[in-house]
């Protein structure tokens, strides 16, 4: 309720930028849907919306504009989807065999890609075109796959990418 009547509050003036500082903490579900609504509407009216959070997954769905900050350093000033779309996308692949999955490493490994196991599942950086031919090389090599998908990384993702030591 305290954020609601904040976030009203600063509405009254009519501003042409409203500030908001963590907008969504302690919501329900049902709450964070309505202020992200809200932002969304306020945003198609013309208004400039700034929010600071952490909750970086609350960001990349409401986000057009994205500052990325990291002990006072700006790590990215752009659009969301621009950043998010330049990431390297990952080809997910599972087996029902769980021997299979040191070999589809190897397949990809073998075809010029970086692949480990995580969760039961190889994950293969690799453009999304990657998929066909690793289905087939999988298949010639025996190996009958259960699931086959392809994900780009969140916001969350990129951020840990863009602020690894590595």
């Amino acid at each position: 309720m305290k954020q609601r009547l904040g976030i009203a509050a600063a509405l009254l003036p009519s501003p042409e930028l409203l500030i908001l500082d963590e907008p969504t903490n302690g919501l329900d579900p049902a709450g964070i849907q309505e202020v992200r609504e809200l932002l969304g509407d306020l945003a198609g009216y013309g208004l400039t919306v700034l929010v600071s959070s952490h909750l970086l997954l609350e960001i990349e769905a409401i986000s057009d504009d994205l500052v990325m900050l990291r002990d006072g350093k700006v790590l990215f000033w752009g659009q969301t989807k621009a950043l998010l779309t330049a990431q390297q996308p990952t080809v997910i692949a599972s087996t029902t065999n769980p021997q299979d999955l040191a070999r589809l490493v190897e397949i990809a490994t073998n075809s010029g890609h970086q692949a480990k196991i995580v969760d039961e599942a190889v994950h293969i950086v690799a453009d999304i075109t990657f998929a066909t031919s690793f289905n087939k090389s999988a298949f010639a090599a025996g190996i009958v796959l259960s699931s086959l998908v392809t994900a780009r990384p969140t916001l969350e993702e990129t951020f840990f990418e863009l602020t690894s030591d590595n």
